[in-house]
């Protein structure tokens, strides 16, 4: 059974939904305005079929007179009265297709910014799911923050009245040195892992794009950059 979406991924689903329809209605539109000025197309290739054709033909004459104009002068070849009249059927039908063009560009332009407001749509979608996704990360980061911060203080509190314990806890002193250094805890990212992390997002935000289901890669991991110093024992 497909898990419900929550409301920004299926409103994404939707937006996609659109963004593929449009597409669609739009390619059946330039696939009739190719038909369209393919007449336009057959028109130009006729016409260029038949100035080679003459040209070739005047290029004949050309080598006949040259030659002395011996005998009769060379004909057109006989394709080129079919040419002629091929053509001249063409430009009509391409006069013709070039209005309806006229007319249809309309159309075109009518599913072309279809196109273009669902994909707009579709980013503003997406912009609420990746939203989605760091409102979570946001309240553990928050939750995980408080508590470090209540435990950095809880255990600090015995370094506050470690002065009023020095006659109850012989050497309390070194001892909140000791804790002192061991709370001396500052990770950074893994190597690689800011640069791991937008490559994450960058997946992300290319895979909701048709995916509206896509999740954000994990976090990188982080490091101790000064673990390689020997610390006291709390002892």
């Amino acid at each position: 059974m497909q898990p419900t979406l929550a409301d920004a991924r299926r409103n994404l689903a939707d937006a996609q939904a659109t963004v593929k329809a449009a597409a669609e209605a739009q390619a059946k539109v330039r696939e009739h305005h190719s038909k369209i000025t393919a007449v336009i197309d057959r028109h130009t290739e006729l016409r260029a079929q038949l100035e080679q054709a003459q040209q070739a033909h005047a290029q004949a004459l050309v080598n006949w007179a040259a030659a002395g104009a011996a005998g009769d002068a060379p004909s057109p070849p006989a394709t080129t009265e079919k040419l002629a009249r091929d053509v001249a059927a063409a430009e009509r039908a391409a006069n013709a297709a070039e209005q309806a063009a006229k007319a249809y560009q309309a159309e075109i332009d009518k599913a072309a910014q279809v196109c273009a407001d669902a994909l707009q749509n579709l980013r503003h979608a997406r912009r609420a799911v990746l939203a989605e996704v760091a409102v979570p990360m946001i309240a553990e980061y928050r939750d995980a923050k408080a508590r470090t911060e209540s435990m950095l203080q809880h255990v600090f509190g015995l370094q506050a009245i470690a002065r009023e314990l020095r006659d109850e806890v012989p050497g309390i002193a070194d001892l909140t040195g000791r804790i002192a250094e061991a709370m001396n805890f500052r990770p950074v990212l893994a190597p690689g892992g800011a640069q791991a992390s937008r490559e994450a997002w960058k997946r992300l935000v290319a895979d909701l794009f048709d995916d509206p289901t896509a999740t954000l890669g994990a976090a990188p991991g982080v490091v101790d950059p000064v673990a390689h110093v020997a610390r006291r024992e709390v002892a």
